[in-house]
């Protein structure tokens, strides 16, 4: 995700280069030829009006529905982090010795917490790895133990299997009293609001948006770029101004590219979790989560520092 306002037109002319040095070479081509050969093409301005219209419209309902899909997104995961947060404090507060059955699983109070918090951070982190495709689980296996990370890492939903084993070690963990079950509706209550919080976010990343919309809007913005230099060019050089006849080159160039790149930032805006420059920072919200929950068990780490490469933190 782009964190700042700083990221220059040559970073920006970078991400786009093919595209431009073709508009380039093509409005340069067509400069040449109208200037030393005089074939002209003429194209009437009310066609370039009626595509630039449609162009307006694609853009404007692909831009609105892709920055809410995207939005929508940043909105479950900010979710996410206040229920992690939740779910640490309610630990931590509502579960002493006296609730536990501690023969259970030969530990302390203080290490059953622990692992409940840390299973919390296993399954954000494994969720992010679930939305972005990335198939390796490795990174969450030190929140479990060895045997609960080999049982759910051979399941069709990593984090499906995490939150269960959450609920699992809830209910056999605490008694049976009346107080124990008032915890374990509430620990439950806010492992149902993650269960949530996953389906929105698996909804948003195999929901595909329709593609007739994109690849309309692609080709008309193809169409319109192909028709404006031809028209431009030869409207400033049958201009009696002859001295900015060239001027119609880096306009024509400009203006395409600012269309391009709009059509190109709606595109990528439908789909938020595909770990690219304008995606949910999922990897940062992790690290957020990770460090706040631990600061929760007691542990002292150190403060984590987003690594932001030019403008951009994934």
């Amino acid at each position: 995700m782009i964190t700042t306002n700083t990221r220059t037109f040559l970073e920006l002319l970078r991400a786009d280069r093919g595209f431009f040095f073709g508009i380039l070479f093509f409005s340069v081509v067509l400069y040449y030829i109208n200037e030393n050969y005089n074939l002209a093409l003429e194209i009437p301005s009310g066609s370039l009006q009626v595509i630039g219209l449609f162009i307006a419209f694609f853009l404007v309902f692909m831009s609105q529905k892709s920055y809410e899909r995207w939005w929508e997104a940043r909105m479950i995961w900010g979710d996410i982090v206040n229920k992690s947060r939740s779910w640490a404090m309610q630990v931590n507060h509502m579960i002493d010795a006296e609730k536990l059955n501690l023969e259970l699983e030969g530990k302390d109070a203080q290490s059953i917490k622990r692992d409940l918090i840390y299973g919390q951070i296993g399954f954000v982190n494994a969720l992010r790895i679930h939305l972005r495709r990335q198939g390796d689980f490795s990174p969450v296996k030190d929140f479990f133990s060895e045997k609960e990370y080999l049982e759910m890492n051979g399941r069709a939903n990593f984090p499906t299997q995490v939150l269960d084993l959450q609920a699992s070690k809830v209910k056999h963990l605490l008694k049976k009293g009346v107080e124990e079950m008032i915890v374990q509706a509430e620990l439950n209550k806010v492992l149902k609001d993650l269960y949530d919080c996953q389906g929105m976010s698996e909804r948003i990343k195999n929901t595909v948006f329709p593609k007739p919309y994109t690849f309309f809007a692609r080709l008309i913005v193809y169409v319109y770029v192909i028709i404006l230099p031809i028209y431009m060019i030869n409207s400033f050089l049958s201009d009696s101004v002859t001295d900015l006849d060239f001027f119609a080159v880096p306009l024509v160039v400009f203006i395409s590219l600012v269309f391009f790149s709009l059509t190109k930032l709606a595109e990528q805006y439908e789909n938020p979790f595909e770990n690219t420059v304008h995606d949910i920072p999922l990897t940062a919200i992790c690290n957020t989560i990770e460090v706040d929950l631990k600061e929760l068990c007691g542990e002292e780490v150190k403060p984590h520092t987003p690594n932001v490469s030019k403008g951009v933190v994934f």
